[in-house]
């Protein structure tokens, strides 16, 4: 008697790495290089056939070829999301080792997605990729913590933007987690993880905000070599990648080599499927992977940078302002980093110190100004003067050299001081301010400046600055409401549910101050029950709403979906419909009854 198993085996992505010749990946625009994936299966006895699959195809590949001592027979299918999935069939197969081998060119993939306004409303179609999945779990604290993060947001481009940059500065890259996966919720608390962790609790926090995000695998270059690695897309009117581990927002360089896309990093599988007369020990492992690079090239600048200082020279321990506007050269919306880097006196430290790196997200046809705040060294040697004392990098645009001195003979001083009518704010609000100084001096905000009024248009935590000719600084702090004015909680509905059945789904409204609330309710194609609910509720009430529902009768039994939008917020929820049982006609059931009388009878 022949046996037939399935193994499953999850694709572990941070495996192996094989070293390469030092480059920075993140400035190469194309590769052309020779790709190697490397394995042996080990089985106990010889099997009879043995169906081995796996995602190791990557999009522009050539020279395709599998060796092995005996060489098998394989196609290539593509599965439902569109992936190509190859599978080895070996007959009479024994312990041995095989080699994948393909040449593959890469470019950097720069998209160009819509700049669309929150709360977005996606297609119904991308619905499946903004409900939990198996490692990108929606919690409430998650789902909050992400709103309050990007309520202000213009556009989905920007929250996206915040999202990847407080998974990338705030979840601390941790190798120890790179041969099991955990959890969005787990990495919500612990805040620690490799590029699968990055990648779902990213996806987890995008999804909460009503944009599509699904799970990649892929290949890529690092300062460890090249190996396994996952990343995201978005949906923005069309998927753009988003890699959360390496800040790459809305782009990927050439050495992401993506080999498919999923819901989620479950589906990331190796499969072997035999057959044998008695049930073998197998041993199936992953892939190792090396890349050889035949040719590389960069990628075009994509942003255009100029910088000024105030003032133009300082003493010792005193402060400049560095205004660094940025202007986007691209088609679509991108995000880049700008970084200002300290040269060094004749001891190898720095003459002066700066905030860390800003990240922002810039459109076609939009300049944006960033405003960093130097301070020169105190113990500087007063027998020099020191010229051009730190460089400003922009991630793929133009740098420049900070045009200030810094001479520590200079020690002038002066009175500065800045008073606000207040501190704190809420949206629209304008707050008046006064400046005291005996030197000229210069203002700068992060909000809008008319006259003398700051204009409280964003939510969060911001600032103004003075500073005098002599280098003496001021800054005053102002917090613009960034409060929720309410949350969504404790989302409830059925495990799973039949065709034609009536069902509810309940959440609760946790108000924060006097609202008036639209919900919106549409549903995907085999349920009913869209509607619009109005509903005013006072500061601290909160109040349970149950949407009640029903599947179609002649369903097909495939997950449906429930997109709620409590005003600003929005919630989609999966349902799980069981597949119905198939239909017999009149002639079935005739030859079915037939058939069990026959059984009955004794010959």
């Amino acid at each position: 008697m022949k046996k037939l198993l399935l193994i499953v085996l999850l694709l572990i992505m941070t495996a192996s790495l094989v070293r390469a010749d030092e480059f920075n990946p993140q400035e190469i625009g194309y590769i052309d290089a020779y790709v190697d994936f490397h394995s042996g299966i080990i089985s106990s006895e010889t099997l009879d056939e043995l169906s081995y699959s796996l995602y190791v195809i990557p999009k522009n590949y050539f020279n395709f070829r599998v060796i092995s001592q005996r060489v098998p027979t394989y196609h290539i299918r593509i599965d439902k999301y569109g992936n190509k999935e190859l599978e080895l069939l070996w007959k009479n197969f024994e312990s041995g080792d095989y080699d994948i081998k393909m040449r593959v060119k890469n470019y950097a993939e720069f998209s160009i997605p819509e700049k669309v306004m929150m709360p977005y409303n996606p297609p119904k179609d991308t619905w499946e990729y903004l409900s939990d999945s198996k490692y990108a779990i929606i919690s409430d604290d998650i789902r909050n913590f992400a709103i309050n993060l990007t309520k202000d947001s213009g556009d989905g481009f920007d929250a996206v933007t915040r999202i990847s940059s407080w998974v990338h500065s705030n979840i601390k890259y941790d190798s120890k987690y790179s041969l099991k996966t955990e959890s969005s919720i787990w990495v919500f608390q612990n805040r620690k993880g490799t590029c699968d962790e990055f990648t779902n609790l990213f996806i987890a926090m995008t999804r909460s905000i009503g944009i599509p995000a699904r799970y990649v695998a892929g290949i890529v270059y690092s300062k460890d070599g090249w190996g396994y690695h996952a990343w995201a897309e978005v949906y923005l009117g069309g998927w753009i990648p988003v890699d959360p581990t390496w800040n790459e927002i809305g782009w990927i360089d050439a050495t992401h080599i993506k080999l498919g896309n999923f819901l989620d990093a479950n589906e990331v599988k190796v499969t072997a499927e035999y057959l044998a007369k008695e049930k073998p020990y197998i041993q199936v492992g992953q892939p190792s992977v090396s890349v050889n690079l035949i040719n590389t090239s960069p990628i075009n600048k994509k942003f255009y940078t100029t910088v000024s200082t105030y003032p133009k020279s300082i003493g010792p321990g005193k402060y400049a302002v560095v205004n660094v506007s940025v202007q986007a050269r691209s088609n679509g919306c991108l995000a880049t980093s700008i970084k200002i880097k300290p040269r060094v006196n004749t001891n190898g430290n720095p003459i002066i110190s700066v905030q860390e790196e800003k990240t922002i997200s810039i459109c076609p046809g939009e300049v944006k100004n960033y405003y960093f705040v130097i301070r020169s060294k105190r113990d500087l040697d007063e027998n020099y003067e020191y010229y051009d004392v730190a460089d400003v990098y922009t991630f793929l645009g133009n740098d420049e050299t900070l045009d200030l001195e810094v001479n520590p003979r200079k020690r002038k001083s002066s009175f500065l001081d800045i008073s606000l009518s207040e501190t704190s704010a809420e949206i629209g609000d304008k707050i008046r301010y006064s400046v005291v100084s005996k030197s000229p001096y210069k203002i700068y905000s992060d909000l809008p400046v008319e006259d003398n009024f700051i204009v409280a248009d964003k939510r969060g935590s911001h600032y103004i600055i003075a500073v005098d000719e002599n280098g003496d600084l001021v800054r005053r702090d102002i917090l613009v409401s960034n409060n929720l004015d309410f949350k969504i909680m404790n989302i409830r509905k059925p495990t799973e549910v039949k065709c034609g059945e009536n069902f509810n789904i309940s959440f609760i409204v946790d108000n924060f101050d006097e609202n008036n609330f639209l919900i919106k309710v549409n549903v995907s194609n085999e349920l009913s029950g869209e509607q619009s609910i109005v509903e005013n509720m006072r500061n601290g009430e909160k109040k349970e709403f149950v949407i009640p529902l029903r599947v179609i009768d002649n369903c097909t039994g495939t997950p449906q979906f429930v997109s709620i939008l409590v005003n600003n917020q929005r919630v989609l929820e999966e349902v799980n419909v069981e597949k119905p049982l198939p239909k017999l006609d009149f002639i079935d059931i005739i030859i079915k009854f037939l058939a069990e009388i026959l059984s009955k009878i004794k010959i």
